[in-house]
């Protein structure tokens, strides 16, 4: 089999749905770290992972197109 060059945009596609939520954790823990007074911490990491998935399928479907 010939190795074929990539496109970026097919480096993207591969990329996004594990890159996407750990920047949406990172983000997560960055608004825990900044704010205060929440009952339960690791909540926002969570709720960052899920974000990040959710724009992550979102980038692949219009950059698969």
């Amino acid at each position: 089999m010939a190795d074929h060059p990539s496109s970026l945009r097919e480096k993207l596609i591969a990329a996004l749905p594990f890159v996407m939520p750990a920047i949406g954790g990172m983000f997560g823990v960055f608004y825990l770290n900044t704010a205060d007074g929440f009952p339960i911490p690791f909540l926002w990491v969570g709720i960052g992972i899920l974000g990040g998935w959710a724009a992550g399928r979102v980038l692949v479907r219009v950059l698969d197109r």
